[in-house]
């Protein structure tokens, strides 16, 4: 009795576990439903080198960034950025400040949770929205005529929110380059400077993939995946 009841388990288990290791999942991108094996359900780490150029003060400046998080089910991306001017924007006024300002230097900076969807990808390209909501300030020193030391103004705390659309190129399995465009919209800011600081982006990114490349030293397939 307790043979054929073992039997009869193992003639339901097993299909349903063969079942189970075929299973092929699959996401939606543009142009429809794509299946995915089942390895790509699992969590990756990701790393990009994420910086724009923008507009603030009537002047184009750079802002240079990194995000860090994490890859679900291939399409879907979330985690945490850091970005700074890289270099302070340089003007000649600030404010009602009492005398003649000699220069003035402004830094930006902020950091920021993000969500990109992959809308579309194959082995060679992806195409990608990304949203982020940062909190940060904007910073000022200035020098008054006749006075040699700088007189630091309290930080102006600023609410970024940034919507984008980019396009990757993946020239090898381990590094991919991208570009796109979008704009940055400054919430909970202080009228006076927010109209300053809204602005589009142009966007210029590169990935690097430090885990696939440690993975792909144990397993010559890692390569093969995208």
């Amino acid at each position: 009795m307790t043979r054929k009841i073992v039997i009869s388990l193992l003639l339901l288990v097993v299909p349903t576990l063969v079942g189970l290791a075929q299973k092929v999942d699959s996401v939606w991108v543009v142009g429809g439903h794509r299946p995915l094996p089942l390895p790509n359900k699992l969590i990756r780490t990701e790393f990009l080198l994420d910086g724009r150029y923008t507009n603030a003060y009537g002047d184009d400046v750079r802002l240079l960034g990194f995000r860090t998080g994490i890859e679900i089910k291939r399409v879907h991306r979330m985690g945490f950025g850091l970005y700074t001017l890289t270099s302070p924007i340089v003007k000649y006024s600030y404010g009602d400040v009492e005398g003649e300002v000699d220069v003035a230097h402004f830094t930006f900076s902020y950091i920021s949770t993000y969500y990109e969807r992959v809308l579309f990808f194959n082995k060679r390209w992806e195409w990608v929205a990304t949203g982020h909501a940062g909190r940060g300030s904007i910073r000022a020193s200035y020098s008054v005529a006749g006075k040699e030391e700088f007189v630091e103004a309290p930080p102006v705390p600023v609410s970024p929110l940034e919507l984008s659309t980019s396009l990757y190129f993946h020239p090898t399995w381990w590094l991919s380059v991208g570009a796109g465009g979008g704009y940055r919209y400054m919430t909970r800011t202080p009228r006076e400077v927010r109209s300053t600081y809204n602005s589009p982006v142009v966007l210029f990114r590169v990935k690097l993939r430090f885990v696939k490349i440690v993975r792909r030293m144990f397993n010559e397939n890692v390569k093969y995946e995208y």
